[in-house]
């Protein structure tokens, strides 16, 4: 029989033991870290929760601006907007046309139109049977005098109106009034820049009447632009008549307009006492009888 001889155990070396913790522990260490990171929360939603439109910002240790989302308000242009409303020389009720370039316009183009005043009264006091003269005028300066220094009457009134070159006027008068000219009396404007028309009138009856001042074409200013290509149009003013009478005319105008009544009146009074008195002598007659016959009983 053959024996070996025992010789030493051979053992790992320290190193190789070392080694082998170290990556024990690494592994372990690593292990550690994933399953912590695993159960922290997420700070991104999950793509199924965004929304159309919608931007998130991821908040850092370097500063970071938010990029502009869809609410913000929308750039300041840097010029206006067009302007759409036309030329102020189009506009006629903001550029009206001067006095002389009214009239010179006249001359090529008799329906141009233009703003004005007319200026008449609105009250006259007149004396029954007695003639008045009523006076209107139009200015059309481009400023215009008050009205009181064109009509003269207890209270003159002047409105805007709107007119052409060639204006007419008349007087409507009360059935009780006449009026010397009832038609129309037509005036050219001129460089002067006002008209002027005059009346005579005679009132029959007294009291409250009317006069109507009539101006064609002409149209009463309301806000609107100045007219153009519109038919002729007619405006009307009205003047209160104050008629004051005497004593003697107020009674001759109630004789004259009651007269038939009191001859009807006075001719029932007459047949009246006509009856009566003939009643009256048949009356005397019986009683004469009647005494007569009471004095002779024989007779």
């Amino acid at each position: 029989m053959v024996e070996f001889e025992r010789g030493p155990r051979h053992r790992p070396g320290r190193r190789v033991m070392l080694a082998a913790c170290a990556a024990v522990l690494a592994g372990i260490t690593t292990a550690i870290l994933i399953a912590q990171l695993s159960m922290l929360p997420s700070e991104r939603p999950p793509a199924s929760q965004l929304q159309p439109g919608t931007s998130t910002v991821t908040i850092s240790e370097a500063p970071v601006t938010p990029p502009r989302t869809s609410t913000a308000a929308p750039p300041v242009p840097t010029s206006p907007p067009p302007v759409t409303s036309p030329p102020r020389s189009e506009n006629p009720v903001a550029d009206p046309p001067t006095l002389a370039e009214f009239v010179a316009n006249c001359e090529r183009d008799s329906t141009q139109w233009k703003r004005g005043q007319v200026d008449y009264p609105a009250r006259l006091d007149v004396e029954l049977g007695v003639t008045a003269v009523y006076v209107a005028a139009v200015d059309i300066r481009d400023t215009p005098v008050p009205p009181s220094q064109l009509v003269s009457a207890p209270d003159v009134k002047g409105e805007a109106i709107d007119v052409q070159c060639v204006l007419s006027a008349r007087i409507v008068p009360d059935p009780s009034i006449t009026v010397d000219d009832p038609g129309w009396i037509t005036r050219r404007f001129n460089p002067v820049g006002a008209l002027n028309w005059s009346w005579r009138v005679t009132a029959a009856e007294a009291g409250s009447r009317q006069l109507q001042l009539q101006l064609q074409p002409a149209v009463i200013v309301d806000g609107n632009p100045l007219p153009g290509g519109r038919p002729m149009d007619t405006s009307t003013f009205v003047t209160r008549v104050e008629v004051r009478s005497s004593v003697p005319q107020r009674f001759g105008q109630w004789w004259s307009a009651n007269w038939p009544v009191l001859l009807l009146v006075a001719g029932g009074i007459g047949a009246a006492v006509l009856g009566f008195v003939k009643w009256g002598g048949r009356l005397g007659k019986a009683w004469q009888s009647a005494r007569k016959a009471w004095r002779d009983p024989q007779s």
